[in-house]
């Protein structure tokens, strides 16, 4: 395998034009123009009458693609899990040339439908997917790239081991990415108060539990902590009720009953309260404001934190519609502020001066990208509630310098 590992934006783009691997893996930070070329790459294929095929892990980035090559006038057929297209699969064949855009998902569900069988694209690419070596995903994936003419594996700075084989990597690193556009970001740490309560709360739960061999996760924030208790209750419940702990699972259930009425008589959630602060802050400086979390039920708690505090908020979620998530990422670039779920960090710029919170410490990709993100949105402030995900995006940042 060719490897080359460019310092600068100008090299990349030179390298990926000159290289002719049939099977090319192509690593750049977001922000690094690394779609803009895959977007001429494709549309000069469809040109020379080839046909395309992409692949994206989620709605939202099947919808932007299609947007942008529709701009192109090249012909489109975008295929998701309600598209009335599937109907067509097994009578008629798709397109040719032009561009077929798939989720990963649609494909390793449909792959026996004879259309997707018969499928041999003359330019594969496969943007973002993060899909295991060993697993149905990549089994489906790397059929496909089996039949394809050639392969173009899109990934950004930190990602998944790319799907074999490879020919070539080319890859733009973050901390080049970040030299070249002058800097970085700024990376700030706020650590919320520790409240005895919760805490004591959180021990006992684990030592409820652990007659049960139950663990209690370490979770950062009261509403999570709730939830979690009450999931163990719930469970304990049901195996007292169909007789399989008897007394034990009464008595469990009794006790954490009465830790759920303890939490809910907490009134302050200690990263709660400092996220209200630092959201406060962000708006009376006139910066927009993005909260970034993990999970839906952690943006519908902060939401409601946000409302009481007297902070007017949006909600976008991968689960939404494109026109829904649109709308609330104009609450964002018109200065206001937004909470979004981890999902929508793959395909969400960010305008100048935004102050990003990261209610919970991100994976190591994922925090490449939002670093990414913010060297090319400019001014970005991260704000994040745990000293150990500083330490790591400074660590990324510096890291083959």
């Amino acid at each position: 395998m060719i490897f080359s590992q460019p310092r600068t934006r100008s090299q990349f783009e030179s390298e990926f034009a000159r290289s002719s691997a049939r099977s090319l893996v192509v690593s750049a930070p977001v922000g690094a123009g690394l779609g803009r070329l895959l977007e001429q790459y494709i549309v000069n294929s469809v040109r020379a009458a080839n046909s395309v095929v992409v692949i994206v892990p989620m709605l939202v980035l099947l919808e932007q693609w299609r947007h942008r090559l529709q701009l192109q006038d090249v012909p489109v057929t975008a295929l998701h899990g309600g598209s009335e297209l599937l109907l067509a699969l097994d009578r008629e064949s798709l397109a040719h040339p032009g561009v077929l855009l798939l989720s990963a998902q649609l494909l390793v569900t449909r792959e026996q439908t004879p259309a997707f069988v018969q499928l041999q694209p003359d330019l594969l690419v496969i943007d973002r997917v993060r899909a295991p070596r060993e697993g149905k995903t990549a089994d489906c994936l790397e059929r496909l790239m089996q039949r394809a003419g050639r392969v173009v594996q899109a990934q950004d700075a930190v990602g998944p081991p790319p799907l074999l084989p490879v020919d070539q990597l080319i890859e733009y690193g973050l901390p080049d990415f970040a030299y070249e556009s002058g800097g970085g970001c700024v990376v700030r740490v706020i650590e919320p108060k520790s409240d005895r309560a919760i805490e004591d709360l959180r021990h006992r739960a684990a030592l409820i539990l652990n007659d049960l061999d139950f663990l209690v996760p370490q979770v950062p924030s009261l509403a999570q902590l709730h939830s979690h208790i009450a999931k163990a209750a719930a469970d304990c419940e049901e195996a007292a009720q169909i007789g399989k702990s008897g007394e034990d699972s009464r008595t469990i259930v009794q006790a954490l009953n009465e830790l759920l009425e303890q939490c809910e008589a907490l009134e302050a959630d200690p990263r709660a309260t400092a996220l209200i602060a630092a959201v406060i802050a962000a708006v009376e400086a006139r910066r927009p404001c993005v909260v970034t979390v993990n999970q839906i039920v952690d943006g519908e708690y902060l939401m409601e934190v946000l409302r009481e505090a007297g902070v007017r908020a949006a909600f976008a979620s991968g689960t939404m519609e494109s026109s829904s998530v649109d709308l609330a990422n104009r609450a964002l670039f018109e200065g206001g502020v937004l909470v979004r779920t981890r999902a929508l960090t793959q395909s969400s710029a960010l305008p100048m001066h935004t102050t990003h919170i990261w209610w919970d410490a991100p994976a190591t990709s994922t925090m490449a990208q939002d670093l990414a993100v913010a060297i090319a949105s400019g001014d970005v402030e991260i704000i994040t509630f745990e000293s150990d995900a500083a330490h790591a995006a400074v660590d990324l940042l510096r890291s083959d310098l």
